[in-house]
């Protein structure tokens, strides 16, 4: 989506799969301290409304 950093993007793609319904865990892979870092960040990163509702637009 245009405008969106790089960082929002990857935390939408953690917490993507949360939104639905159905899902009560995400499980994600690290090889790396530093990824484990990465990862608890964009979990805690605030993904403003707008956000969910211009990816919502755009997926079938």
């Amino acid at each position: 989506m245009p405008g969106t950093s790089r960082g929002r993007a990857a935390a939408a793609a953690l917490r993507f799969p949360l939104r639905q319904p159905a899902v009560r865990s995400v499980l994600v892979g690290a090889h790396l301290p530093g990824q484990i870092r990465a990862n608890m960040n964009a979990f805690a990163r605030d993904i403003p409304d707008e956000f969910w509702a211009d990816l919502e637009r755009v997926l079938p």
